[in-house]
């Protein structure tokens, strides 16, 4: 009996190691798709529900200011800060403080306000950890959509029918 690997078939002779066109079973890609369009869509949500266009564009382009936050019962906040001209601003905040979770011992804390309209305030760093948050899901979205988009375009290549027929 002889050996199946010294005998090679016309395939090895000619070096084309070209495999039968097979349409692709898609399910592993659409899977990656579903997931993508998940992610972006609630980096989207969150973005939408922490109001983070105003947010994040005080925090960028705010003036800073010093202002005073006293904690109430209800768990909200009462900020205030002086402006330049002497005005004082007030209103209460049911989010958190920003990246500090609560007011220093003398109840300051660092604010943001937009000079063209001074009575749009919040404390200064708010809106930075849902914007990295929706950030993150976003980029996360995209990388699994585009790696959907890869796998797919790779199980459904076709066959170059321009080379012709034996050549590597």
């Amino acid at each position: 009996m002889s050996d199946p690997s010294s005998n090679p078939s016309p395939e090895q002779e000619t070096g084309s190691r070209q495999r039968p066109y097979a349409p692709a079973r898609p399910v592993q890609p659409l899977l990656l798709l579903a997931g993508g369009v998940g992610l972006v869509v609630l980096g989207a949500f969150v973005g939408e529900r922490g109001d983070l266009r105003d947010r994040l564009g005080l925090d960028l382009q705010g003036e800073r200011a010093e202002g005073e936050a006293e904690k109430r019962q209800d768990g909200s906040y009462r900020i205030r800060y002086t402006h330049p001209s002497g005005a004082i601003y007030a209103r209460s905040y049911r989010s958190g403080l920003g990246l500090r979770s609560r007011p220093a011992d003398d109840g300051r804390i660092p604010m943001r306000y937009d000079p063209g309209h001074p009575e749009h305030f919040q404390p200064a760093g708010v809106s930075l950890v849902p914007g990295a948050l929706a950030g993150a899901l976003f980029l996360a979205g995209m990388a699994l959509v585009l790696n959907a988009r890869r796998i797919f375009f790779r199980k459904t290549r076709l066959p170059d029918l321009n080379r012709p027929r034996g050549s590597p």
